[in-house]
């Protein structure tokens, strides 16, 4: 069985969110790190919008995600680990930061584990900064 790993705020479930579960559903079961209020503000330097009960409470109820997980930090290791997930998929907004740093992974790290990093193509019509945008 193939286990998707993807992790995020999700503040504010957006048409650009289910695409990307979607599209990580379709390579297998998606368990979602969500990452807690006291991650967000500390990496944001605000809480988001939605506390993190809500934004549980509207992933969970995703027929594309199997299970939520606290999302505590940036190191994503043991949430892989413990979940057995054999891929990372990030979204291709990812592609201009640096994912290994940001992630506490390195490629060495992956090819150990066995685990496979997957860029999923997304709209950039459709992330968060910009929704956030049009509505400010």
């Amino acid at each position: 069985m193939t286990t998707i790993f993807t992790s995020g705020t999700y503040d504010i479930v957006h048409p650009g969110h289910i695409d990307f579960l979607k599209k990580c559903n379709e390579v297998g079961e998606v368990v979602v790190g969500l990452n807690s209020d006291d991650y967000v503000k500390r990496k944001k330097g605000k809480l988001p919008v939605m506390c993190y009960e809500e934004r549980e409470a509207v992933l969970s109820g995703l027929r594309w995600v199997v299970k939520v997980v606290p999302n505590e930090d940036e190191h994503i290791e043991k949430r892989v680990l413990s979940n057995r997930a054999n891929i990372i998929a990030i979204g291709s907004e990812w592609v201009d930061d640096d994912f290994f740093r940001l992630r506490c992974v390195s490629p060495e790290w992956l090819k150990d584990h066995g685990v496979m990093l997957l860029l999923i193509s997304t709209n950039p019509e459709l992330h968060s900064s910009s929704i956030k945008k049009r509505i400010l």
